[in-house]
């Protein structure tokens, strides 16, 4: 009995030990040997050429060789030719009569402030729109293209980007208008999102401006607008952006090039004398502190502009009781040339015949 339980107790340790002593997991074994690839699936229904009008799979001569080259094959899948398309920006005889009856003095008055001009002319489209109204430079051409038509490669340069006054143009207007059609130009200026060559904050000007009005401004860029290398030498000797405007950020030389300053000095007595007085100092410009001379010497970009092409109204400082401002409008002078500009240019450089401010 006692010798039948010992066997008995064994037979349990061993069949419970494995319970008590069970280890970690092995590592996995290497993976076995791929099996046999399937047998392939059975080939699908070949698809209907492009040619097999039918559907029969055969290139059927009399029906379906539609270019009648004696054989049925993919050159038989062309359709017609299309209809040409219409060149938008092909010149047409109405737009050649609208820029020949267009009047590009007047486009360098819009060009300057479309706003106050248009009030001077009494127009119909008068401007009320009060984001216009709240920030000009954000629609005068000038403000971003520059009076010298060399945006931030020109005068402009000197100019900072903030709340009121835009990013400058990275483009060369004068060299763009001499590079395109008047049907390019009047394109780009009318729908502005339709060109390459602006900022992105250009705005449409077909929703502001009349058609005739429009080409005023290409009759400007392409035949008044003018050259200034004619006119100075310019250093830009910080890169545009400013931090904030900064003059010194341009510089200019030889102004008023190969100009005679006794023709100008003359010329200024007898065109501009009876407004801004003999040596320039009886208006204060744009009441910022600014005589002719001045602008002369500071802003001589600007003055090419002014000499020949006049200004609107100075309606934003109308009321100005600054000290020696006129408002009134600059009418342009008739019959100018380049030759006049360089020398009253060059005359504008003797600051004791036109002091500063």
């Amino acid at each position: 009995m006692k010798l039948g339980s010992r066997s008995l107790l064994v037979t349990l340790v061993f069949l419970l030990a494995p319970l008590g002593c069970v280890g970690d997991t092995g590592p996995a074994g290497e993976d076995g040997v791929n099996g046999a690839d399937g047998i392939n699936g059975t080939d699908g229904t070949d698809g209907v050429a492009c040619w097999d009008l039918n559907g029969n799979g055969v290139g059927d001569v009399a029906t379906e060789d539609l270019n009648s080259d004696g054989v049925v094959d993919v050159s038989d899948c062309e359709g017609p030719t299309g209809q040409d398309g219409v060149d938008l920006t092909a010149v047409t005889a109405a737009d050649k009569a609208a820029y020949d009856a267009a009047d590009g003095m007047v486009g360098g008055k819009l060009y300057d402030y479309f706003v106050n001009e248009l009030r001077d002319e009494n127009a119909p489209n008068v401007v009320t729109d009060t984001d216009i109204l709240s920030k000009p430079n954000f629609y005068r051409c000038k403000s971003c293209h520059g009076w010298d038509l060399l945006g931030r490669w020109g005068g402009l340069a000197r100019q900072a980007i903030t709340a009121s006054y835009p990013e400058v143009a990275y483009n060369d207007l004068y060299e763009y208008a001499h590079l395109h059609n008047i049907k390019q130009v009047f394109n780009a200026v009318k729908n502005s999102t339709a060109s390459a060559m602006y900022v992105p904050e250009m705005p449409d000007y077909g929703e502001i401006l009349t058609d005739a009005q429009i080409w005023n401004l290409v009759k400007f860029l392409k035949k008044e607008a003018m050259n200034v290398d004619n006119f100075f030498d310019l250093y830009i000797a910080k890169p545009y952006p400013q931090p904030a405007a900064d003059e010194t950020a341009t510089v200019y030389t030889d102004i008023g090039k190969n100009g005679d300053a006794t023709a100008g000095d003359a010329y200024i007595a007898s065109h501009c004398s009876a407004c801004h007085g003999s040596d320039g100092t009886n208006i204060n410009i744009y009441c910022k502190g600014d005589y002719l001379g001045n602008a002369f010497r500071d802003d001589a970009f600007e003055v090419q502009h002014k000499v020949k092409f006049g200004m609107p109204t100075d309606y934003d400082h109308e009321s100005s009781s600054c000290t020696g401002h006129n408002s009134m409008k600059m009418p342009p002078v008739s019959g100018i040339t380049e030759a006049d500009i360089r020398d009253v240019l060059k005359a504008g450089q003797n600051e004791s015949a036109y002091p500063s401010f």
